[in-house]
């Protein structure tokens, strides 16, 4: 029985692409990019920054963290969206977030991409 559940290992092991050996894989297994994997993405923001409302497109949230000086932005699998950061002054930008699946040694993992900050009329809602 032990034999068995050993080869069973091997086989899932083999399967998934996981090899815990090079890369210490964490215990809920490997890293995956499907529809359903949560990535993030964090775009800097300055802490004498003003911040009056952060927004998304639907496909993706954005949560201000000032404590970290940062916009956390998080996504399900691949894809991409655009974040509307409006200050307090009603100047607006916008940055562009992709999400794209990369190979590595715990299967694929969810790299974010976040493209630098645009100025962007704070009277449309997206540009």
């Amino acid at each position: 029985m032990v034999k068995s559940f050993l080869c069973a290992t091997v086989v899932l092991a083999a399967i998934s692409g996981c090899k815990s050996e090079e890369c210490n894989c964490p215990a809920g297994g490997c890293d995956n990019c499907s529809s359903s994997s949560p990535a993030n993405a964090a775009i800097p923001v300055s802490v004498d920054a003003s911040i009056a409302s952060v927004t998304a497109d639907s496909s993706c949230s954005a949560m201000l963290q000032a404590d970290l000086d940062r916009i956390l932005v998080s996504h399900f699998g691949q894809g991409s969206c655009t974040v509307r950061i409006v200050l307090s002054g009603g100047v607006a930008e916008i940055a562009q977030v992709r999400f794209t699946a990369v190979s590595g040694g715990c299967g694929c993992y969810l790299a974010g991409n976040v493209s630098s900050l645009e100025p962007t009329d704070a009277a449309s809602p997206s540009q």
